[in-house]
């Protein structure tokens, strides 16, 4: 009746709630097995509960059996084994006082002192851990899950008393998706002495990942710093001399996220970004309290400046002011080269190595990694602040005003794609007929009610060019698993529907042409302001 009641404790229950167990299909029943008559006890977990790390296995041991340890009478010994090697990384050997002993002739159990040479003496000798955590992983690859196994020893060898799924831990199951990782980076990704940070990856990829979009995006986000560092002529980084560069633990997955190793990124800091530039958005991925001694790490102007000189020299191509002319000669391009390529692909009934081999045969010469390795990692840190602290020194803007001028009237894919989306609502507001169809209808289902009139043909042909030109964009996240527009039309449809409420006084190309004129306004007062500003500076600092 005891062994009953406690399937109806506020624990149990929890439990079950939890994992969505139904209270009426559990059973519960009553196991009589024989007492193992062990010599030393305790539990190893296949799976570190404690930090969750994967790569570790825990043991806990002490003498007799395992009732002492369980209960919390013993502090039994402790050893932390890496799974690959089999190595002890970290051994506590502890003061073991008492003992759980069975009686030889009442089979009861009871306290008893452990004899004194065996009180700090280690519990298990090198042979019998391996051999444990032998049986441990292969009882793992039996139930395919992390295993937390009670075990007993006597007469030379181990016995299995219970075996059940880690339960207590976030567990990360990283062994696949980090498999881009080189042997090193990836032993080192569970070390301590890290710290590790979603602000990068946040601010590139919002929401949780696939490990399809992980092992795509981070490699080739690994790529770019590592060809920033090889431009930029860094020979030693991080403690990782240039040959090693690649064995540097930069992102990690956990809980259907990326993460940074912010040790790196207070190096990147360091090198690359001056003091004025060390503001709340660069700083973003340390905690608060460190942010400080951050933004006052000494930084060597000399080199910098030096470094992009030598850029200009040695790589022309990927200095400050090649880089974007290499790549608006060169985009185009690569990007006709990938469209022809994957329209030679089948995807029906490609196979699929030949899909995943594809975007290799598509990138062709492309050079965009190489090109935006410097942009996206060095010079987007300082640009916009160094331009808005010219603006500052040089052109009379304490108040910004010039620079947001400068900045805000510059063109981007993202604006035009809105200019598209705001005709498409101009050619349904001009009709009567669509105006009636997008007011009243769900906007899942409006391809379906549009008729063969005039208008609705226009509109068709319209929005037909639009997804041809912007059918890829439009996904709330860039994964490749959310749908686009080209997928969820009726995404754009919602935004035609709110915009038939907007004036042509507010239209996105009125906004466009008014920051435009602005921008070329405050484009022309800078150069004079900077030019007399500029040679002010040189005949003071002259002088």
């Amino acid at each position: 009746k005891r062994c009953w009641a406690s399937l109806w404790t506020d624990r149990a229950l929890a439990y079950r709630y939890r994992q969505g167990f139904d209270d009426e299909a559990v059973s519960i029943a009553v196991v009589v097995q024989v007492m193992f008559p062990a010599e030393k006890a305790g539990v190893i977990f296949t799976a570190n509960p404690i930090t969750s790390n994967p790569d570790e296995l825990i043991v806990n041991a002490s003498w007799g059996l395992g009732e002492a340890l369980v209960s919390g009478l013993v502090n039994p010994d402790q050893y932390k084994v890496d799974r690959g090697s089999g190595e002890v990384r970290e051994e506590i050997i502890h003061e073991k006082l008492v003992m759980t002993a069975n009686g030889a002739d009442s089979g009861q159990h009871a306290l008893a002192p452990v004899p004194e040479t065996d009180r700090k003496r280690s519990t298990l000798c090198r042979d019998e851990l391996a051999a444990l955590c032998k049986l441990a992983l292969d009882i793992e690859a039996h139930y395919g899950f992390p295993q937390d196994v009670e075990w007993g020893f006597a007469n030379g060898h181990f016995a299995v008393l219970q075996s059940r799924d880690i339960t207590g831990a976030d567990l990360d199951f990283r062994d696949g998706l980090e498999a881009w990782q080189t042997p090193r980076a990836k032993a080192e990704l569970a070390s301590d002495r890290w710290i590790w940070s979603r602000a990068y990856s946040d601010e590139l990829q919002t929401g949780p990942s696939t490990p399809n979009m992980y092992t795509r995006a981070q490699p080739h986000r690994m790529r770019t710093k590592l060809l920033a560092l090889k431009y930029m002529g860094i020979r030693r980084f991080a403690g990782y001399k240039e040959a090693d560069f690649s064995d540097m633990p930069m992102f990690r997955w956990y809980g259907a996220r990326a993460y940074y190793n912010t040790a790196l990124e207070k190096e990147w800091i360091r090198l690359f970004v001056p003091p004025f530039a060390r503001d709340q958005i660069a700083l973003s991925a340390f905690p608060a309290d460190q942010r400080d001694e951050i933004r006052a790490m000494p930084f060597n102007w000399f080199r910098f400046v030096w470094t992009l000189v030598r850029l200009e020299i040695l790589h022309p191509d990927r200095s400050l002011r090649g880089s974007p002319r290499y790549l608006y000669r060169h985009f185009e391009n690569w990007v006709e080269h990938a469209n022809s390529v994957w329209n030679q692909v089948d995807l029906e009934n490609a196979s699929v190595p030949e899909i995943l081999s594809t975007p290799v045969k598509a990138k062709g010469v492309s050079r965009l990694e190489h090109n935006v390795a410097l942009p996206f990692t060095v010079f987007l840190y300082w640009l916009p602040l160094g331009l808005q602290r010219l603006c500052e020194i040089w052109c009379e803007d304490s108040d910004h005003r010039r620079f947001l001028s400068l900045i805000s009237g510059i063109r981007t894919p993202t604006g035009e794609q809105n200019i598209a989306i705001w005709r498409l609502s101009r050619t349904v507001r001009a009709s009567s007929e669509l105006v009636k169809i997008f007011a009243n209808t769900d906007a899942s289902r409006i391809l379906e009610v549009l008729s063969n009139s005039d208008d609705a043909i226009l509109f068709r042909q319209e929005f037909a060019q639009f997804l041809r030109d912007y059918g890829h964009r439009g996904a709330a996240e860039r994964d490749l698993i959310h749908p686009r527009w080209a997928d969820r039309p009726d995404t754009v449809f919602a935004s035609i529907q709110a915009l038939l409420r907007v004036t042509d006084d507010d239209s996105p190309e009125a906004l466009e042409e008014r920051l435009q004129t602005r921008m070329e306004r405050s484009k022309s007062e800078c150069l004079e302001l900077a030019r007399r500003g500029f040679l002010g500076s040189f005949k003071s600092a002259f002088l």
